[in-house]
């Protein structure tokens, strides 16, 4: 049994305490001094055979230490002097089970505490440019006010998207590719309460395996082979407080899929590598251009997974289906180009008509490149059908012919159809015997087959 915490810390701790940077006074419970370590005599050059047995008041005038003792409130960072060395004091007392057993007395060198502040206030800059970095990198420029269009059911969808922005529920946004998902997404991340913060996307179907693992969760160092030093914060920890967009969803394979539904359902992530688990607080939109349904019918994607992910469903037009807003949306796309080249661009009824006749598989992506590249093609400031891709005005006119000639018997329309697809084939590849090949396969036909149409039609 020990007689004092003294003879109990010098027991069991003492050769800590010789080891420590700080200097340390411990007295017993009536200010009697028992241990001093090296280091409080560096800083003091009293040595430990003057002051051990005496009490701290009669060593140092004026000593703290009785008043702690007497009233067992801690006083911290008073400012003391050593000869030429000025220092940090905090006096403590030590109790067990609530009764004063002792006093404690930590010296801390001035120059260090103000070297070890300067780090703390050097890494917390650091850490403040990188959340900055970090806002700006991951960040959503999009807002409603980006989405044109008002007609077919865009509206509608555009206002379910704010009601679904407001709350904090997920949201699976449904569309082809190029409806504008990603565009969909970033806006109701600035519609809603989380627009001061991140705003995380990833491609799914852009990674293999494994490394979308350790994308979306990040790892410790040495998990795997080729783990970098440190390890690494995965997409999850980047967004915590903000958005995370899993584009392409359906593309995560199943083994990846139960991970993603356990990180849904607890608000927890685990780093590879980790036995750690970190809280999180991430809003989680995701989509997809392929019918979810189907997939879960046939065990490529998890049901469960999908209502987790689809508290909001949300369909976007494609389109093909809003023909009412192509003049809306290529003067919208028309002006960006004047306030990109500087000149006055227009574009006539006839190439405004053509547009509405396409049928735009690549959606608002292809037509925004459609209008791009007429307005860099036109040579008069007015956009004409001459001046819009060549696969729209082939498309366009494929379409035209088959109205046109409606009234025709089948077999005359399906040979006008099928000159005018082969010409377009050979147009685009070339006429040598390599073209040939190529054509034949991509129309599923043999080679003699094609070469006898070729001629028939005098290509």
């Amino acid at each position: 049994m020990y007689k004092g915490i003294e003879e109990y810390l010098l027991d069991n701790y003492k050769h800590i305490l010789d080891l420590l940077n700080d200097g340390i006074i411990i007295t017993d419970k009536d200010g009697i001094v028992h241990y001093i370590n090296p280091a409080y005599t560096l800083y003091s050059g009293i040595k430990y055979k003057d002051i051990v047995g005496k009490y701290i008041g009669d060593i140092r005038p004026g000593a703290i230490l009785p008043q702690v003792l007497e009233t067992l409130k801690p006083i911290n960072n008073i400012f003391r002097k050593f000869n030429d060395t000025e220092s940090y004091c905090d006096y403590i007392p030590i109790t067990y089970d609530n009764v004063l057993v002792g006093g404690l007395i930590i010296v801390k060198d001035v120059v260090r505490v103000k070297d070890l502040l300067s780090q703390i206030k050097e890494s917390n800059k650091r850490i403040n440019q990188l959340d900055v970095r970090v806002k700006e990198t991951f960040k959503a420029n999009y807002t409603f006010n980006d989405i044109i269009g008002e007609k077919n059911g865009l509206k509608e969808t555009v206002d379910l998207a704010k009601k679904a922005a407001i709350s904090d529920s997920t949201i699976l946004l449904i569309g082809e590719s190029g409806t504008g998902k990603e565009l969909f997404a970033q806006s109701i991340h600035n519609y809603s309460n989380r627009k001061d913060m991140p705003f995380v996307a990833i491609n799914c179907a852009a990674l293999p395996d494994n490394l979308l693992e350790s994308e979306l969760f990040g790892y410790e160092e040495g998990a795997f082979t080729g783990a970098k030093k440190g390890g690494k914060l995965g997409l999850f920890e980047l967004a915590n407080g903000g958005t995370i967009f899993l584009d392409e969803v359906t593309e995560v394979p199943l083994k990846l899929q139960a991970k993603l539904l356990r990180a849904i359902q607890e608000k927890r992530i685990m780093r590879i590598g980790s036995e750690k688990n970190i809280d999180l607080n991430v809003r989680i939109i995701s989509a997809t251009n392929k019918n979810i349904i189907d997939l879960i019918k046939e065990n490529i994607f998890r049901e469960d997974l999908y209502f987790r992910l689809a508290v909001f469903v949300i369909d976007i037009p494609p389109l093909r289906e809003r023909k009412e807003d192509i003049q809306l949306l290529a003067n919208y796309f028309i002006e960006n180009e004047i306030r990109k080249t500087k000149k006055v661009i227009n574009i006539d009824d006839e190439a405004m008509n053509a547009l509405k006749l396409y049928h735009w598989p690549g959606n608002i992506r292809e037509f925004k490149n459609a209008i791009e590249y007429s307005c860099n093609v036109t040579d008069d400031n007015i956009i004409t059908t001459n001046d819009l891709p060549q696969n729209v005005l082939k498309k366009i006119n494929i379409d035209k012919l088959i109205q046109k000639n409606i009234n025709d018997n089948l077999k005359k329309i399906i040979t006008k159809v099928e000159k005018s697809v082969i010409e377009d084939y050979l147009n685009r590849y070339g006429n040598t015997v390599d073209a040939k090949n190529k054509i034949a396969k991509d129309l599923d036909i043999s080679i003699a087959t094609l070469y006898n149409k070729i001629r028939r039609y005098n290509l």
